[in-house]
Formats: structure tokens, sequence, C-alpha cells
């Protein structure tokens, strides 16, 4: 934006009108702004013809928006001199007759023409003349479109209808017309009824309208119903002691699960209760509950007219401050089973879990405090962590996108010409543009002003020769629907219309369509993103801007089907910067077929058994989900015997002979290992304790040496140990600061800078042979996401190696084969602490024998084994669930025609069938074993959130459709909605070389033909030795180049140069 300045001597701060704050985002808390003055007349030109602050209509104030509503009332009435006031503040006159009362003065000196006023009479007489607050609207809306026809608004107001039911009207009068002051109405500028509030001021309002057609010229707790559905009780059966004693046997047997699901039932339920179902309680407490009601409260005022302040501010203050969430759950619990100290343990209130029927206005009590101040602190700890995140990826977005822009022939292309699109955006339409293009009701309405304003008519060329066919079909769709409601209604008003012929009736439709169609025609050929227009950078913006209001937290979703999905500045990194091939929460969704076209029968919609035996067939089943209970005795003769003692459920999934051969052989194998990691892990702990003690014996009686020094070698034999002693020493961390220096490596907060391919190849040596042996049957189909999952249950790095070292042992012992009888596998020579087993039905049990090692603790070892042995395991999925339709499981692609529709659930009810729209859901990827099941789902609306999986199976464009539909789901569930414009110019540049490219220094960056666009991103030593050894050249087409030879960039005004004729 561009200000006109006064400079005052001795000042050193900048002052504003704080109308420009908004466009700014500036607060009054010590913010920090650039200026920087126009170097040249060109420049100087632009800033007052093109961003000049005071001809902007972004500075919309707040004191306006109730200024405006309360001057809108029905009740205000203003004097003769008010009235003159309010029209001479906004910088008009009002003239006419009886405008200069009195005796005329020799004084009083003409007014400009342009700042008269069209006198509006009064509408109220005797006993004097009084105008209404409306008046004043309607005088403006005179004096604005002047010289052009006047203007019909029809709107819906933000201040809701029930703020204006009044006692006064009478039973008789209808609602519509005479209370309807909620709907804003202006007839041919007259402002008929409602008020203007911030619906007015913003998309589609009324300011909006007059710019674009002149733009040319507590309640009960829920808890305890909510814990006994949880517990699988109904309300009543159990007592509040059983029902604590239930709810911690759950929670301490599925721990993680239990409390995301009971959280979510939790918060679902507060919210139904408060706000939906009908419920109005929320809507009574803000109207009628107030002490001063509205519009005497000016709380209310303010938040309800739009202003300043949300609805969520005035329920705080004057009603309860809701349910406290931290990580998206609510208030942990302790060990104890208690949130506080203070509540019983594993209380069931709504207060206990932080929902605070509170409200700022009479004040807390302490819990309510404190559980508000968590909330508070997590909220500063995430703005101080996510602003870095936000601005790194907002940085590598603009430096990739910096180049993109529109061309002269429509096309967006890159400094070196390469094609990106055709059509910005695929219309071509300008973003700014568009709010009136498809609002076709405003065009309507003021046909005879927009055609004055498009005098100069334009005409396709041969870049653009029709209308997007989208855009054309609709308009002719509306006219068709106006024409088609404009005959009923005659109807209905009983007119006897004459008898035309149905041809001359066609005629008159026909010739008003080609009207409409040619309006929208010069609407769109003046809408067009303008050549030169710097659309990268205005799509990185679009991106990086919402992106700082974000959390960084990974919410886990329990409420759609216990799976974790990786949301906020993670997944926009993984998708825009990283591109990786293995991300961290794969998900594949399928619905299920529908051989019927409608009609609920047996045949027509899958019943629940058949879904659960669907999802048998691609579901891992470790042993971790079969284990019931799990006991370990200890009984003491020469030496320890530690007895493990397992119950295992029933499943459907697995035959009972696959459980008992898995238990036998790899299980035991697996737990076998597994103890003797840990006793190597434990004594390798004991023995750094005894190098310590004896290296500081060393120090003072040197005659130890010979004894400490070898075994001080084997002990510290081991990376991590390495690397804490380099870290002591001054001298070693110099040298490492120099090493970094050298190689201009920045290590900035996120995996981006890691090459792809280095960190799988590290990943695969990390943790790929311990797991490929769990499972022979299924040996070549081991995936990384196993492996991730697996390395993250390993606690500590010696483990793994020590897991890394017998791998090789293990691998060659199973390789003997699995159908070996006990003798032999208790015999074998790997096996050694296994005296006893015993496998009969659904319970196993094992004996182990320890002489001096150190206690272990078997019931996690065992723990920790079984979620790693696979019973059964198809390809790569190692969860699998499904799910009903539901209208916000935004992961399947649902099919619109199959969906229930609104009245069939009571039918279906009725009817008593447990049937509807069912969809598998799993987490990891693999296409083959879902494209088996062809004959029950819906291959056709087959999706996985992969986007390098996608591109591999289905190629390229199903690839760039699922990168913008990724990314529009993550900035949807902030309720941020970006102009598909942009993310399709960002998808299309990601995938236009026919893969998948990063935005990072490994992607698109990597590939530019400017060493100057490179060096002034990362790693710029590294470029500048490349450019050189290689001899580059710089065109000096991209702006980052042009910037630094402090040229003008060829964006804009610059894309283009002046030649001017020389008479020598």
């Amino acid at each position: 934006m561009a200000h006109v300045v006064r400079v005052l001597k001795g000042e050193k701060t900048l002052r504003m009108h704080y109308a420009n704050c908004s466009s700014y985002n500036a607060d009054f808390d010590g913010d920090e702004i650039n200026v920087h003055f126009p170097q040249d007349e060109i420049s100087r030109a632009e800033a007052y013809n093109i961003v000049n602050a005071m001809s902007s209509i972004l500075s919309q104030l707040r004191d306006h928006i109730v200024g405006a509503v309360l001057l809108t009332l029905k009740n205000t009435f203003l004097t003769r001199s008010e009235f003159s006031q309010l029209l001479y503040g906004s910088g008009v006159f009002a003239g006419g007759p009886g405008s200069l009362a009195g005796k005329q003065s020799r004084k009083v000196s003409l007014v400009d023409s342009e700042g008269l006023v069209e006198s509006v009479l009064p509408s109220i007489w005797k006993p004097e003349p009084l105008w209404t607050g409306k008046q004043v609207i309607t005088a403006l809306l005179n004096h604005i479109t002047r010289g052009c026809a006047p203007c019909t608004v029809k709107n819906q107001g933000k201040v809701p209808k029930n703020y204006f039911a009044g006692s006064s009207y009478k039973n008789g009068e209808e609602d519509e017309d005479q209370n309807a002051e909620h709907n804003l109405l202006i007839w041919k500028n007259e402002l008929v009824r409602g008020v203007i509030d911030k619906a007015q001021f913003g998309k589609f309002g009324l300011v909006h309208t007059i710019q674009e057609l002149k733009e040319k010229l507590e309640g009960e707790d829920v808890g305890e119903e909510v814990h006994c559905d949880f517990v699988k009780f109904k309300p009543g059966q159990i007592g509040p002691e059983e029902l604590q004693l239930e709810i911690e046997k759950v929670i301490c047997r599925d721990r993680e699960s239990a409390t995301a699901a009971l959280d979510m039932k939790m918060k679902n339920k507060l919210t139904n209760r408060l706000t939906r179902e009908g419920s109005q309680i929320l809507k009574h407490l803000l109207t009628a509950g107030l002490l001063k009601p509205f519009p005497k409260n000016c709380i209310s005022v303010m938040t309800t007219t739009g202003a300043k302040g949300s609805t969520v501010n005035f329920q705080q203050i004057s009603a309860y401050l809701g349910q406290q969430e931290l990580e998206g759950k609510r208030v942990p619990r302790m060990v104890s089973g208690k949130s506080l100290p203070c509540f019983p343990p594993w209380d069931f209130t709504a207060r206990a879990g932080g929902f605070i029927t509170d409200r700022f206005l009479t004040g807390l009590r302490p819990q309510e405090y404190y559980f508000h101040c968590m909330a508070g602190r997590e909220g500063l700890v995430d703005t101080a962590v996510k602003t870095s995140r936000s601005g790194y990826l907002q940085r590598c977005l603009i430096k990739n996108l910096e180049s993109l822009k529109v061309s002269y022939d429509y096309t967006v292309r890159d400094a070196d010409g390469s094609i990106i699109q055709f059509y910005y955006g695929e219309d071509g339409v300008d973003v700014h543009q568009t709010s009136f293009l498809k609002n076709f009701k405003a065009l309507e309405d003021n046909q005879e002003t927009i055609f004055q304003k498009f005098r100069n008519r334009r005409q396709f060329d041969s870049y653009i020769q029709k209308l997007p066919e989208g855009l054309e079909e609709e308009a002719r769709r509306f006219i068709q629907e106006a024409e088609d409601m404009s005959l009923e209604k005659q109807k209905e008003s009983g007119i006897k219309h004459l008898h035309k012929s149905r041809k001359a009736r066609k005629k008159v439709t026909g010739k008003v369509q080609d009207m409409f169609i040619e309006l929208v025609k010069q609407k769109y050929l003046s809408s067009l993103a303008q050549s030169g227009e710097p659309v990268g950078v205005i799509a990185a913006q679009s991106i990086g801007e919402p992106s700082t209001q974000m959390t960084l937290n990974t919410f886990h979703l329990a409420g759609r089907g216990e799976m974790n999905v990786t949301l906020g500045i993670p997944r926009l990194q993984e998708i825009l910067m990283t591109a990786s091939d293995v991300i961290k929460t794969p998900i594949l969704t399928c619905p299920f077929l529908q051989w019927r076209s409608n009609g609920y029968g047996m045949d027509g919609w899958w019943v629940w058994q058949d879904v659960v035996s669907l999802v048998s067939n691609v579901k891992k089943v470790t042993v971790a989900d079969l284990v019931e209970t799990m006991e370990v005795q200890l009984s003491i003769h020469q030496s320890r015997i530690y007895k493990l003692k397992m119950k295992l459920k029933d499943t459907e999934f697995v035959s009972l002979e696959d459980i008992q051969e898995t238990l036998k052989t790899v299980f035991l194998r697996e737990l076998e290992d597994a103890i003797e990691n840990h006793v190597i892990f434990l004594s390798r702990v004991s023995g750094i304790k005894n190098f310590m003690s004896s290296s500081r014996s060393e120090a003072s009686n040197e005659a130890d040496e010979d004894d400490s020094g070898p075994r001080a070698q084997e002990e510290i034999d081991d990376d991590d140990v390495d690397d804490d002693y380099d870290k002591g020493d001054d001298l070693g961390s110099d040298v490492q600061k120099r090493k970094q220096q050298a190689s201009d490596e920045m290590d900035y907060e996120d995996e981006s800078d890691v090459d792809p391919g280095k960190d799988e190849e590290q990943g695969k040596g990390k943790s790929g042979g311990h797991l490929e042996d769990i499972d022979t049957r299924n040996d070549e189909e081991t995936d990384d996401f196993d492996n991730k999952d697996d390395a993250s249950n390993v606690q500590n790095e010696d483990e793994t190696m020590a897991e890394a070292k017998s791998s090789g042992k293990k691998g060659r012992a199973i390789s003997k084969g699995i159908d070996k009888s006990i003798e032999e596998l208790l015999s074998d020579k790997k096996i050694r602490r296994a005296i006893y087993m015993e496998v009969k039905g659904l319970s196993f049990e094992v004996h182990f024998t320890f002489t001096s090692e150190p206690h272990v603790l078997l019931a996690q070892i065992a723990q920790k084994t079984a979620k790693k042995v696979f019973i059964k395991r198809t390809g790569k999925i190692s969860q699998c669930k499904v799910v009903q339709y539901d209208p916000d499981e935004k992961t399947v692609i649902w099919d619109n025609k199959k969906k229930p529709k609104k009245g069939d659930a009571g039918k279906q009810k009725a009817d008593g069938e447990d049937s509807a729209y069912w969809a598998v859901k799993a987490s990891g990827v693999d296409f083959k074993s879902i494209w088996e099941m062809q004959d029950d789902l819906d291959l056709s609306r087959l999706y996985s959130n992969n986007i390098h999986a996608m591109l591999k199976t289905y190629g390229v464009e199903a690839a760039r459709a699922t990168l913008i539909r990724e990314v529009t789901q993550v900035f949807d569930i902030y309720g941020v909605k970006i102009d598909y414009r942009h993310l399709s110019l960002i998808a299309d540049y990601m995938t236009h070389t026919g893969g998948y490219r990063p935005m990072s220094r490994h992607g698109s960056i990597s590939e530019s033909l400017s060493p100057f666009l490179k060096m002034s991103f990362e790693t710029a030593s590294k470029f500048i030795v490349e450019a050189a050894s290689h001899a580059l050249t710089d065109n000096l087409e991209t702006p980052s180049s042009r910037i630094c030879l402090g040229l003008p960039v060829k964006m804009g005004t610059g894309c283009f140069d002046l030649m001017q004729k020389l008479d020598i």
C-alpha cells in the first residue's frame, strides 16, 4: 500500500489512520513496519494510482458497523440539523429547498455542485420535521449513483431475526413484511427495511455491490450418561462407585485409544446438548437471558452486528467458557485417575474433564482457572513453535513460485518460458474479480447500470474464443429458472394473459437469454487476469498466510475410526515441501458397491456381517490384538523362574491352528531375542557405571590402568556414548562448527534438507533387517510403515543395535523351517531360557529361567513383542475399519446417488434392518489387496492420501487431483477456504514435469536455470561452486536474479519495455 506522507519535525514514530490497520493486520502493541520511498517517477505514479491506501475499500472500520446499525434502526429519528450534519460529515452537502433556512447572508457562498445532495423529504412533518436514519443512507446512495440507474439490493443481514422481535406489533400483522428488519432491502436507492451491519460490509454486501456497479465511475451433567454408554451400561444401571471402577478397567486396558474415544464421545455430547439438536440454550442465554437486552447491551451490539469480537467472546463473558482442550483431547488424567488432586479418581463429571460452566463476568473457581491456564499455555507454546515452521513453508513456496506470471496469450509461464497452465486457474479469471461473476442475481437486477459501464464492448480473440462451458451453462439455467418462476407467479396471481403463440413466447425467452449471456460475456472478459500478474506469488501467499493460523498438533480422531491423521503444518510440509514417498499416516479408502439403484432390500445394501468378513481379508492381526489377559508369576529355587501365562480372544479373522503355530514358533523365538537384548542392554548400563567408577579411581591411582583399560574400550564402543563424549569436548565442538560452516548445509527444522533417496536407505539400514524375519510367510511384503511403527516401539538405540546384531542369526534359525516339533525348538541352541511351553486352545504358557542376570520386566517385554509378531499379514495394511456414511468423513469419496436421504432413516428403523452405506478405511497403502475385492467394492472411488502411490498407480492427473484434495482438506479442518485457482496452480507446478516435485532445494529449485535463484534460496556456496565449475549463465529472467543486480522485476508494469521513436 502507498501513503502520502507529512514529515513532522523531531518525531520518530509512524502515524496513520486506524482505518488502514486492517490492510496490514496492524495493532498497537509494538508493531513495526518497513517504509520504502519510491525511487523514480514511474513508481511514484503507480503508487498514486494503483496502491493508494486512501482510495482502497479494504479499510472498513469496526465503529462504522456499530454506528450503521444504530443509525438504521426503525426507532432512530433525526432533526434537520442532525440529518444535515451527518451528510456534511460524509463529505456532501444537503442542498435544496429549506436547507438554508432563515435570512440569506452575503457571506454564504455557493458550494461546489459535486457536493450537493438531492433533498430527501422528511418522514414525519408535525410537530417538527424528522428524518429516519434509513433516509441518510438513501440520500447517500442517490448521491453516489447520480448519473446512473438506481441500484437494487436484497441481502440477508447478520443480526438474527429474534433480536428485532418486539411486543409492540399486533398479532394480525404479517411477520414477513412488517418485522423483517433482519433482511436488507434497497429498492431503487431507497433503504426500505433492514439494518446495515457486517454482512453489508462483507462479500456480496451493499458496499461491494455499489463498488462493483460504480467501478469505472451448566446445566445437567451429561458425564454419567456418556461414561455409562462408554462402558456398555445403561444410565442408572450401576452406581457411581461401580461406574468409576469400570472406567478404570477400560482405560487401563486400552489406554490411548480408550481415552481418545471417551474424549470424543464426551465432546460431541456436550456440543450437541448445548448448540445442536435444535437446542436453544445458548441462543436463549444470549438474547432473553441478558439483564440488559439488545440493543442497550453494548457487548451484544458489538458482537452481533459484527463490529468486533465473535459470539464466542460474548458467550465466554456472559454465559460459560466451555470445554478446555489440550492437543485436541480433554484435560488428561494423572496415574491416579484424577485430572486434579481435588477430584475423586476416575471422576465421570464433565467438570473434572475440563468443562467450565463459569464465566468471566462473575469469575472462575480455582480448578477452572487452572484448566484455563493449561489451555492458554498450550496456545502460547504453539504460537512460538509454529511461526518459524509456517514462515519457512511460506518462504519455500514463494521462492519456487516467484517466476510464474500471466503472459499476453493468457498462459501461465515460468521464467524459462515453460507453460504451467494454458489458462490461469483453468478459466483465466482474476481471483479478485470472481465475486460478482457468478452472482447472476445482482447482474440481472442491475443490467442497465452494467451495460452503461461496458459501453465499449469487448470481443473474443484468437486466444479466448468462447465462455467457459460451466459458466455459460449456469447462466442459461439461471435465466430459465427465473422465467419459470415468473410464469408461475402470473398463474397464481390470476392474470389473464394474452394467448400468445408458443413460438412468440419462445422467441422472447431466447432474446432475454441472449442479452443476459452477452452481459455475462462482457463481465467475464473484463474479469480476466491482467498480463504480467504475478500469480505464483499470490498463490504462495494465499497458502502461506492461513497456515500461520494452524496449530501444530496431530490430533487423534477417535470418532473417525480411531486412526491417526497428520494435520496442520506437518501435513502441509509433507505434501508441498518434502513430497515424500513414505508419509507418516497413509490411509486407503473405498466405498462398497450397491447393486440396486434404489430401495433397502436385502440385496440392495451390504449387511454388516458381509462387511466384517470383507474387512477380515485385508486386516493385519498381531498377537497383541488377540491378547485378553497376560500374567507373570515368579518362583525362586536354585534359579529364578518366570512363568508367562496368556489367554487369547477367539477371532473369525484367523484360524486356531494359525494362532497356535505362530505362538509356538515365531512368538517364542521373538520373545527369546527380546529378553536376550534386554539383558545385554541392562549389563551394558551397569558396565558404563562400572567404567565411570573405574575411571575416577584411575585418576587417583594410576596402578589400576591395566585392569580398567580394555574394559573401558569395550564399554564405550557405542555410537551414543561416543557422541556424548565428543560433545563434551570443546575442541570437538569447534571442529564441528568449522565443518558445518565449510559445507554450509543449513539445518531447517524439517526433513526437507535430507535427500529423499539417502533417507530411505538409512531407514532400511536401521530397522529393516529385524522386521522382515518376523513372519516368513510374507517375507517380501514388509513395508516402510511397519519399519516406522516397530522402530518407535524400541525405546533405546542400544537395544535396536543389539537386535540388529542378532537379526542375522535369527534369520538363519527361522529359515530352517517353522514346522519343527516343540522338543526340537526347546533343544535349539538359540533358545536358551525357555524350559517349558504349553499351548492348549487359546491359552499359552511358557517358563523362562534366569540365574545371575538382573531382574527383567517380562510383562512389558512380552507386550512389545506381541505388537511386532503378526499372525496374519496381508500386504501393507496394518489396521482396517468399516465406516458408515458420514458427510464429514472427507477421506472417502462417497457416491452422492447412494447416500441415504433424510426420510430414509426412519423408514429403515421401522423395517428393522441394520443396513446402510458403508466404506472400507485402512491405514497403509496396498492397492492390490483391495483390487482383489472388485466384486464387492466400488473401485472407481478407491482413494489414498499418499500422492506418490496415486502417481505410480493411476498417473499424474490422479496425483494432481489428490494433491488439490489433500491441501483443501487440511485447510477445511480449520475452516479456511482457499480459492481453487491458487491450489490448481500449485498442483500444476508440482506435477507439470510428469512427476511430483517437492518445493525444496532438492526439487524444483535444483532444476531452475537461474544460478542466482538457487544461491539466494539455500546453500549458496554449493550452488556458486556448481555454477562456476559448469560455466553456467543467468539470463536474468527470474525476480531473484534481477533483484540481486538491482534491476526492476519483469512482473506487472515491468514485464514490457517502452520504445521511443527518436527523430535524429
